[in-house]
């Protein structure tokens, strides 16, 4: 029953009805709309629940189709989106549970799980943008243990302000910007040592916990190993 349609018929013939007929009108309607609503908000608890159920039996696929009833029932209430995400996260569908997870936000920037979902899911992903959202929900929630732990291992990790994209490659581009192509004596050829895999590994290993200023001091110790450059001077 669409009631704000059936109101819209009422208000366009209202001249055909007296005030009192009219305002009669409106409250039965008023009345209707909040029951609607209270019954709505009851079958999205329902749709919630069995989704709950469903979730914890393994079923995701399945509590992704009730958690999306519920919010079809009731699209104002953050949780049913949040658990959506969870579903979504099992499911390897990350990016509709990070959907999920700022939409929810939106609805209620309050909801600390909601931070602690969408940071994780990031974890992988953007450890830079995982600490802001980590940062975010402790604004909300000071003494979260779990976020406070994630931000802590993060710090650790990704030091303030330097994009982890530009860590990964720094030993490589240090070594390019101090002079690689100067080895014209040397029979070591930084290019295809670089495009190794197993050597990239070992590399990306050794550089995960140094700062800028230590992996500059590896490359020119590495670089005063293997004797002068030949600078082309």
């Amino acid at each position: 029953m669409d009631l704000k349609e059936i109101e819209r018929y009422f208000s366009k013939r209202r001249q055909y009805l007296s005030r009192e007929e009219y305002r009669t009108v409106v409250g039965v309607l008023r009345k209707l709309e909040r029951a609607e609503k209270t019954s709505n908000r009851c079958l999205a608890e329902e749709m919630k629940n069995k989704g709950n159920e469903e979730y914890n039996n393994g079923d995701f696929q399945s509590a992704v189709d009730s958690y999306t009833q519920a919010i079809l029932y009731d699209p104002t209430n953050a949780v049913y989106l949040s658990n959506r995400a969870a579903a979504y996260s099992k499911l390897g569908m990350a990016e509709s549970a990070i959907e999920d997870c700022e939409s929810g936000l939106k609805i209620d920037d309050r909801f600390v799980k909601l931070y602690i979902r969408l940071g994780t899911l990031y974890l992988d992903r953007d450890r830079n943008k995982a600490q802001e959202i980590f940062r975010r929900g402790l604004e909300v929630d000071p003494e979260n243990k779990t976020m406070k732990k994630h931000l802590d291992l993060l710090s650790k990790e990704v030091p303030e302000g330097i994009p982890e994209a530009a860590q990964s490659s720094s030993l490589e581009d240090m070594v390019k910007s101090i002079g690689m192509g100067g080895f014209k004596d040397s029979k070591i050829d930084f290019n295809s040592l670089f495009n190794n895999k197993s050597i990239k590994d070992v590399l990306d290993t050794v550089i995960k916990d140094k700062s800028p200023d230590d992996l500059m001091d590896m490359v020119k110790n590495m670089i005063g190993a293997m004797g002068p450059q030949d600078t082309g001077k």
